[in-house]
């Protein structure tokens, strides 16, 4: 169990939508934040009506510098493009680029999109007065769960570089 490996409490609601013309369709989201090196990393996954994960962190100070983008291209648009590497790290910092470049969950993350279709949107961001690390991602693939924990380690990892 995630949560359990990482001290942190795993809420799960339970609800069901009702929709206007008699129909219900159950909604559960799990929530989890995790304390790590005094910095909480907040994590959501929503299944039912939605199918999505959420990941973020704050950091207290703006890094100035630091603004990444990354982005994955779909299976279909590689094989126009032709490139195996489905993600794409867009920044101006040198630093940034090391740090995706030594990053054992940044790899797995890239082997997970490889292998399935996991497209995860990460921004890293000065936003107000505070440096955010935003992870969206889409839970509609194959075991989805695969991806929960490289995506964690990895906010842990730019926590231990960047603090």
């Amino acid at each position: 169990d995630i949560a359990e490996e990482e001290g942190a409490d795993l809420e799960m609601i339970d609800e069901v939508i009702s929709y206007t013309d008699g129909s219900r369709s159950p909604h559960l989201v799990y929530k989890m934040n995790i304390d790590y090196k005094g910095k909480t990393i907040h994590f959501v996954n929503k299944t039912g009506t939605e199918f999505y994960g959420l990941v973020t962190c704050d950091f207290p100070k703006v890094m100035e510098k630091l603004d990444f983008e990354i982005s994955t291209r779909s299976h279909f648009i590689s094989l126009f493009v032709g490139s195996n590497q489905r993600i794409k790290v867009k920044t101006q910092s040198a630093q940034i680029n090391s740090f995706f470049k030594q990053s054992s969950a940044f790899r797995e993350l890239r082997r997970i999109s490889k292998d399935t279709v996991f497209e995860p949107s990460i921004i890293g961001t000065n936003v107000n007065g505070k440096y955010n690390i935003t992870t969206k991602y889409s839970l509609q693939f194959t075991d989805w769960t695969r991806s929960i924990q490289p995506i964690i380690q990895l906010q842990k990892q730019f926590v231990d570089y960047f603090s």
